[in-house]
This record gives C-alpha cells, structure tokens and sequence, in this order.
C-alpha cells in the first residue's frame, strides 16, 4: 500500500520535520475529534456506550484506545513494531475488552480517521508558514495516516469474516 500511494523517504523526513508540532497538539487534536463525535446521537452511542456523552466507563475506554493510536502515529514509524500494535488497536475496536462495549463500526473508524484527517490539516495550516513545507507535511501524514487506516481495516476485515463487515 505505501508504494501505491508513493510514500516514500522524502515523506518520512517531512514527517520528522514536523512531528513536535502534531505532538504539541495532541490533546487538543484527540478532544476535538471527540467532541465531534459525542455531538451526534449516532456516533455517541457506541463511543459512550450506554453512559451517555457526558462520560463514563465507555469513553474512557475507547479514548484510551484513541489516544495510543494517535500517539503510535505520530510518534512511530509504519513498519514492524509499530504495525503490530496498530493491528492490536484495531482488534481493540472489533472485539473490546469492556463487556458493554459493542465492536465499533468500520464506518466510524473511517469517520474517525476523517476527524483526524480535518485536524491535522488546520493545526499543520495554523503552525507551518512555509507554502512548500506545509504542502510537503500535509502530504506526508495523511498518507501515513490511510496507512494506518489500511492496516486497521485489515484487521476488521479479518476478524469479522463476512461480506457485510462495513
């Protein structure tokens, strides 16, 4: 998939040039993804779970799982180790450990990815002036960002194991 969609050496070095300013942005970057998706009754219910979106057991879970994906983006590279453990995300959000849990639909996961996508824009906008730097970084995390994607989808699609799994 990385040769697919041309990422390359040069995307890898716009990535590390970049990467304290996504770092920096976290928090903020996770709370609004969040917030997007507790703000609609559709999404809630399986972000929340049963609690609602005013908080609970449910989103501090799935949270979790949010926040050390989106640090294992930012802060890991797309291949051995670091694949491995976004396959062990994506198991989390099929098969969860928290009986209440439901397995969160792929379609969410895409929405999520999505919210990610809009958020990393706006920061990398905001903190990057330089035209070519921007172009160059913006480019480089949103193709290591449908990597990840890819690999998450990957594992829905296995462990589902039906045609109907989106």
């Amino acid at each position: 998939m990385a040769a697919l969609l041309g990422y390359s050496p040069s995307d890898e070095a716009a990535i590390a040039a970049t990467r304290d300013i996504l770092r920096a942005c976290l928090v903020p970057l996770s709370d609004d993804v969040y917030r997007t998706l507790l703000a609609s009754r559709e999404t809630a219910q399986y972000f929340a779970g049963e609690s609602g979106p005013s908080g609970g057991e449910a989103i501090t879970a799935r949270r979790a799982v949010f926040d050390e994906g989106l640090i294992l983006f930012v802060n890991s590279p797309i291949h051995g180790e670091a694949a491995e453990a976004i396959a062990a995300i994506g198991h989390a959000l099929v098969r969860p450990r928290l009986s209440t849990l439901q397995t969160l639909p792929a379609r969410f996961l895409v929405l999520t990815i999505g919210l990610v996508q809009e958020q990393l824009r706006l920061v990398l906008a905001r903190e990057i002036p330089d035209p070519v730097l921007l172009d160059a970084s913006t480019n480089a995390w949103l193709k290591k960002l449908f990597l990840h994607l890819d690999l998450l989808l990957s594992v829905y699609a296995a462990t589902e194991r039906n045609a109907h799994w989106y």
